[in-house]
């Protein structure tokens, strides 16, 4: 058997954009959801609100069971409320998500409220601990 685990980061990113979708607070708004800050993102044109993907360390693994990482989520919003508004939506969305890869996340850090020092911008970030399933691709 040849188990494999899918990227937690790319999952989580997944589970928050269907998630914020429906959301229907204000705060939640037009959100854009990555893994990367946008390029042409600067402090006079900040592209708010965006959330932010990250996967920190090495993943943990209990073979052939499940992966386990720990994902960084930060928000960058308009103002401080919003800011940890959205981060603890993010955070309600990924604890309560499940799928055919990402098993389960846990609250691990956070929401903890910041300000971008490159941008002056408003942010909040939180961790979860994401538990991936792992998949067998021996038959493949």
């Amino acid at each position: 058997m040849i188990v494999v685990f899918g990227d937690a980061r790319s999952e989580t990113v997944a589970a928050l954009k269907s998630g914020l979708a429906t959301a229907t607070q204000p705060y939640a708004a037009g959100v854009t959801v990555g893994e990367r800050i946008p390029s042409l993102r600067s402090a006079d044109d900040p592209q708010l609100p965006y959330v932010l993907v990250a996967v920190d360390g090495t993943p943990g693994v209990k073979y052939p069971i499940v992966a386990y990482s720990t994902v960084r989520v930060v928000v960058w919003h308009t103002n401080p409320d919003r800011a940890n508004d959205l981060a603890q939506l993010c955070q309600g969305v990924l604890c309560s998500s499940s799928g055919d890869r990402l098993a389960h996340c846990a609250p691990a850090t956070g929401p903890i409220p910041a300000v971008d020092p490159d941008g002056d911008i408003d942010m909040s970030w939180f961790t979860v601990t994401a538990s991936m399933r792992g998949s067998d691709v021996s038959a493949d």
